[in-house]
């Protein structure tokens, strides 16, 4: 008997968390993904390195903070297509509630750009709508690079030398609106 078939690079799925500081519509990109395994520190301090060469995006989901009384809270998730065009409806909740959070979840329908695997470049995948204190899940299966060779870089503001930092999940809009929970960053 032979023995089975194994993949040869590492992927590694799991769920990584985000918390907005801004409720601004914000796209996210594929580049943006290729941070979410992580980003190391070069010998440039204002680039890091991103570990994952492929991301393939499963499920991605929002819980607003309850909303002030007498105000809306409202969380959504719009996703395009290759040409960067709206694919299909808009996901999004709303909330009157001052104890109970808006709430989204949605995994990228059949055909969106986030359905495949997708590798660093700057068309957006999605859009988001998450207000200040909003907490983000992104589920994403991650192909770590095994070349040896650099395969994205991210511009930062500064970076120490072989040091791993996860970058926020909006990174290329250079605006850091999602921020990463429990794990070292960099802007």
């Amino acid at each position: 008997m032979d023995p089975p078939q194994i993949p040869a690079t590492v992927n590694v799925r799991r769920v990584f968390r985000f918390t907005s500081t801004s409720g601004a519509v914000t796209d996210i990109t594929p580049k943006d993904l290729m941070g979410l395994a992580g980003s190391m520190g070069t010998v440039v301090n204002s680039l890091v390195d991103d570990i994952a060469s492929l991301a393939r995006l499963h499920r991605v989901s929002i819980w607003t903070p309850p909303s002030a009384q007498g105000a809306a809270s409202t969380c959504s998730i719009q996703w395009y297509d290759s040409l960067g065009s709206i694919a299909g409806p808009e996901v999004t909740d709303i909330t009157n509630s001052v104890s109970r959070p808006a709430h989204v979840s949605s995994a990228p329908p059949r055909g969106t750009l986030a359905s495949f695997w997708v590798s660093d470049a700057t068309t957006p995948l999605m859009s988001l709508v998450a207000p200040a204190g909003s907490v983000i899940d992104v589920e994403a299966t991650l192909v770590l690079n095994n070349t040896g060779a650099a395969v994205a870089s991210q511009a930062v503001a500064s970076a120490v030398v072989g040091v791993m930092y996860w970058l926020s999940l909006d990174q290329t809009a250079g605006t850091q609106h999602y921020v990463p929970v429990g794990l070292p960053t960099t802007h």
